[in-house]
């Protein structure tokens, strides 16, 4: 039985399914995000998953096999960025998007914001837009020192899309109805607490705050290092969530008792 104020280390499409129906008041995620192109089945990640495995594998024959001397640090430099891409494959690979049929099973009212790359923006919006037929703004984190980039714009902007159905009343709090958030690129937050695609608390509790009321129950089923948990304890909101990835999962529980990733304790919310 899933109980409320709790995270578990669990898959989130399994986990999903122990949620009664008309359930939860919010849903918050931070998807994985795709950074490459292809289909969004289960089967799909799959094959993308083990696509990064053959390369992996391929670097590793040619190592072996190599015998130019010059060739060597640069071939040992393509399998470390080979082996890296492989353990965030959990989190550059999209999802499959079956689960949006969940997530509408367990709310109340479609009253979900979700986090996404930019090649996830169109089947997202079909979804929830062209089925649904939800009403949804689009919120963006505004990124002051993003990284240079060559033959292509900053990736200086990240994507927040909020979608709820036809006669769900937002709170009237004038200073949460910001659609963008400026900040530096949250280097402190990734130190902190070691996830790579941290997003901003102040700017979650924003969001959290303007779309439900307190008690209300949020669902991450995507938790990573805890984010959206940390900002309904400080708003006292309910929330469940799953993070499939143990290492994240202890940090996200580390972070809920004041802890963060480098085991210094804090007497406020991290």
């Amino acid at each position: 039985m899933i109980e409320l104020n709790k995270i578990y280390n669990k898959n989130a499409y399994e986990a999903i399914k122990e949620i009664p129906s008309d359930f939860i008041d919010c849903v918050y995620i931070d998807i994985p995000y795709l950074h490459t192109q292809g289909g969004t089945s289960a089967s799909d990640l799959g094959a993308r998953y083990n696509k990064r495995k053959l390369e992996l594998k391929q670097y590793n024959e040619i190592l072996s096999n190599n015998k130019d001397v010059k060739k060597h640090n640069l071939l040992r430099v393509e399998k470390y960025n080979a082996e890296k891409r492989l353990s965030l494959a959990e989190m550059d690979l999209g999802i499959d998007y079956s689960i949006f049929d969940d997530l509408c099973r367990v709310m109340k009212k479609i009253n979900i914001f979700i986090w996404c790359s930019k090649l996830q923006i169109l089947d997202i919006m079909k979804y929830f837009v062209d089925k649904k037929h939800c009403h949804f703004e689009i919120l963006t984190w505004a990124k002051t020192n993003a990284m240079p980039t060559n033959n292509s714009m900053l990736c200086d902007l990240e994507y927040c899309f909020y979608f709820r159905e036809a006669g769900l009343k937002l709170n009237n709090a004038y200073e949460c109805k910001s659609k963008w958030y400026l900040s530096g690129t949250n280097k402190s937050d990734k130190e902190k607490f070691k996830h790579p695609t941290i997003k901003p608390l102040a700017f979650v509790q924003q969001h959290i705050q303007l779309a439900t009321k307190p008690n209300d129950i949020v669902l991450d089923c995507f938790l990573g290092s805890g984010t959206t948990a940390v900002a309904c304890k400080n708003l006292n909101r309910n929330y469940i969530g799953f993070e499939i990835n143990k290492t994240y999962y202890d940090i996200a529980t580390d972070r809920l008792n004041n802890l963060d990733a480098n085991g210094n304790y804090s007497m406020f919310s991290i």
